[in-house]
């Protein structure tokens, strides 16, 4: 019985990440119905929420990876090479006016 429950609930769910509470109300709801004891219940649910947490960060990877790749392909800067850029553009602005400074000054 519990396979057959499992592999409806996952099926049901697919790839979609869905909220602790919205799992705990489906499987409260089974357990009433009679269709899964509660220590079932409690098993897939922590099976659930793991599958969760493994699917998110899986989605956050990749979501991560296409987004480097498009910025990358479209020369879009970082922010923090933007400000890397920014501390470096200084840097040569104070090496420049001192430079100047000596220059106008005949050493």
């Amino acid at each position: 019985m519990i396979d057959w429950v499992r592999k409806a609930f996952y099926l049901g769910l697919g790839t979609m990440v869905v909220t602790k509470e919205k799992a705990e109300q489906i499987m409260d709801e089974l357990v009433k119905t009679g269709n899964l004891e509660k220590s079932e219940a409690a098993k897939m649910l922590d099976e659930l929420v793991e599958k969760g947490q493994q699917q998110k960060a899986a989605i956050t990877e990749a979501v991560k990876k296409e987004f480097a790749e498009f910025r990358t392909d479209m020369g879009i800067i970082t922010r923090k090479e933007f400000s890397d850029l920014e501390a470096s553009i200084q840097e040569i602005n104070e090496r420049l006016k001192k430079l100047e400074e000596r220059l106008s000054s005949g050493q």
